[in-house]
C-alpha cells in the first residue's frame, strides 16, 4: 500500500516523493566535512561567547594557573590549621598560651622529621643554608608559616570581578 510503513519497522514515506536529505552521496559528504568560509572581514570566525570554552581556562573562566594557586593556597591553610589546633591543644593543656615553633610541633608529629631534613640539607649543601635560613624559618610557628603564604595564594588565585567596581584592584 502506498504511505504504509514498513514492515521491518522505519519511516512512513510516501512513494514517489523525493527524499532529499537521505541521500548519501560523495558532493554531500564533501560538503559537510568542509570547512566553513572566513568571514569577510578577514578574522578567524572564532566567536568565544559566554557559553564557550577557550584553550587554557576552565568551564567558568578562571584560568588553570588561578586555580592551581587556590588549590595550593587552600592546602597551605589547612596545614597551618593543624598546627594551630597543635598549640590549641598545648594551650588547653597548659591552661596558658603556648606558641610552639614548626620545628617542635613537627616533632611531636614525626619525632626524627627535623633532625633528619638537617642533616641531609647539611650534607648537600653550605652549612649556612640551615643555619640562616631553613633553621631560622622552622623557628616560626607553624601556623604563621603556612597561614599567611597560604592566605596569600588565595588572594591572588580569586576569581575576578571585572565590571563591579571602579577600583583597580
Amino acid at each position: 500500500t502506498i504511505g504504509a510503513a514498513p514492515a521491518t519497522g522505519g519511516r512512513n514515506i510516501p512513494i514517489g516523493e523525493p527524499i532529499a536529505s537521505d541521500h548519501v552521496t560523495v558532493a554531500n559528504i564533501d560538503r559537510a566535512l568542509a570547512a566553513p568560509p572566513l568571514p569577510p572581514d578577514g578574522s578567524s570566525g572564532t566567536n568565544i561567547g559566554v557559553n564557550s570554552t577557550p584553550k587554557g581556562r576552565c568551564r567558568e573562566g578562571i584560568p588553570i594557573m588561578r586555580m592551581a594557586l587556590r588549590i595550593a593556597g587552600l592546602v597551605f591553610l589547612a596545614i597551618a590549621f593543624v598546627f594551630l589546633v597543635i598549640d590549641g591543644t598545648m594551650s588547653l593543656a597548659a591552661n596558658a598560651p603556648v606558641i610552639s615553633s614548626t620545628a617542635a610541633a613537627w616533632t611531636m608529629i614525626d619525632g626524627n622529621g627535623p633532625a633528619t631534613v638537617e642533616a641531609m640539607v647539611k650534607a648537600s649543601v653550605p652549612g649556612f643554608v640551615w643555619d640562616d635560613g631553613l633553621g631560622l624559618l622552622l623557628m616560626v610557628p607553624g601556623w604563621l608559616l603556612f597561614g599567611v603564604p597560604g592566605a596569600a595564594m588565595v588572594y591572588a588565585g580569586r576569581p575576578r570581578r571585572f565590571g563591579r567596581s571602579y577600583s583597580a584592584i
